[in-house]
């Protein structure tokens, strides 16, 4: 007790050490190991108050880049529509043709959702669909003003699309993805294999 009093009483406790009955200086290489003690025994402090008030990181899930392409396709369907509609514009194809395009991109939009993935399965569903649904489907708020599983499950008797109509609306939508290969947006055309319905 009294050499611990005595160490206090030079004020400088941390420079000296007790070696038997005598008090002596540390070395430098003593002073070192007490200050790295001491900064490891700071940093555990340290630590074990930040695990009180930090929420640990959740895993970063990576971002499948079909998805991102597929959300951008959805986003920007219109400027990508207009844009091919110009582009056959460019090559002075009939208004006729034009309003036949517009038609078909009608129905399109009426198919996709953020959620499409715009792969061949989706295309042959979109043609299957097709052959389900009313002849003037956009003439009636009944039906395109529901979701499109609402008209499939009505009981209502309508005429279908014939399959000459169903083939020129699957025709532009491969135009329109064919474009979409050529200004670079997507790498394949999903319909490229998409066969005709008789």
């Amino acid at each position: 007790m009294i050499r611990d009093q005595l160490l206090r009483e030079l004020g400088k406790m941390e420079l000296y050490k007790l070696e038997n009955t005598q008090v002596i200086k540390k070395t430098a290489q003593e002073l070192m190991l007490d200050a790295i003690k001491e900064e490891s025994t700071i940093k555990d402090k340290a630590l074990d108050l930040l695990k009180d008030h930090i929420k640990p990181i959740e895993p970063i899930i990576p971002i499948d880049p079909i998805i991102v392409l597929n959300k951008e396709i959805y986003l920007n369907i219109d400027t990508y529509i207009n844009d091919f509609i110009q582009s056959k514009r460019d090559y002075k194809i009939s208004e006729s043709s034009i309003k036949s395009y517009r038609s078909a991109f009608r129905y399109f939009k009426y198919f996709i959702n953020e959620d499409t993935q715009f792969n061949f399965r989706f295309f042959k569903e979109v043609q299957s669909n097709f052959k389900k649904i009313p002849k003037n489907f956009f003439k009636y708020h009944k039906y395109y003003k529901k979701s499109l599983k609402e008209v499939l499950e009505s009981k209502e008797d309508f005429e279908v699309l014939n399959p000459k109509t169903i083939n020129i609306h699957m025709l532009t939508f491969n135009m329109l993805f064919e474009y979409l290969a050529y200004i670079e947006v997507i790498e394949h055309n999903p319909l490229i294999k998409l066969k005709t319905i008789t």
